[in-house]
């Protein structure tokens, strides 16, 4: 099991690298706009993030619904609790502060089973490797910090981690939920920070 973490960690990483895009960090601050980043009743509305694709977005929600609230990570990591129509999320037009375009995703049952996203996140792409949809993510902390972070938030999160090893300063791990299952790596980035990549696993 260790041997194909590591032969598809390489594979992966080195079709990342070559289509990765050649500009560099983008900053990026929230709008604070009252018709961005908010929750309306029928579900989640987001923003987008400049020189991304529009339906991204990193941002603590608060929110309320009939049986309570509190506050959440809008859950678009890997695109499983967006409403979407026609390969597109719900558009909801255009905020009148910061122009950016709105789109909501319903809460529903894909909401307690999302994978948690680290709070120093600040960029993320979609990639393709392997055949498989990847999600790339920058985060502003060192992989081992990273790699601890998703060890103990995981379980908190309902998902179990079902293999793990290290490589070389880089960590690979296999989180499993009823069907589901998730194949990560934590590894340095060119600017020293961490970049993690999400992959579902598929069974042979």
């Amino acid at each position: 099991m260790k041997n194909r973490l590591e032969i598809l960690a390489t594979l992966t990483a080195i079709m990342i690298f070559l289509a990765a895009p050649a500009h560099g960090k983008r900053n990026w601050k929230p709008c604070s706009s009252p018709t961005c980043l908010r929750l309306k009743p029928s579900g989640w509305t987001y923003q987008n993030m400049p020189g991304k694709p529009d339906y991204l977005i990193w941002r603590n929600y608060p929110y309320q619904t009939a049986g309570g609230g509190g506050e959440c990570w809008s859950l678009d990591h890997l695109g499983d609790s967006i409403a979407y129509v026609n390969g597109r999320p719900v558009d909801q037009g255009v905020c009148k502060t910061c122009h950016g375009r709105l789109y909501t995703g319903e809460l529903g049952r894909a909401a307690p089973q999302a994978i948690p996203v680290h709070p120093q996140t600040y960029k993320k792409a979609h990639q393709t490797a392997l055949g498989l949809p990847l999600v790339q993510l920058e985060i502003n902390a060192s992989p081992s910090q990273v790699y601890a972070w998703y060890l103990k938030q995981l379980p908190e999160h309902g998902w179990e981690v079902v293999d793990w090893t290290q490589v070389e300063g880089s960590y690979f791990l296999v989180a499993s939920m009823d069907t589901r299952s998730k194949w990560m790596s934590f590894a340095p980035s060119s600017s020293g920070r961490c970049r993690q990549l999400v992959m579902n696993r598929r069974y042979n």
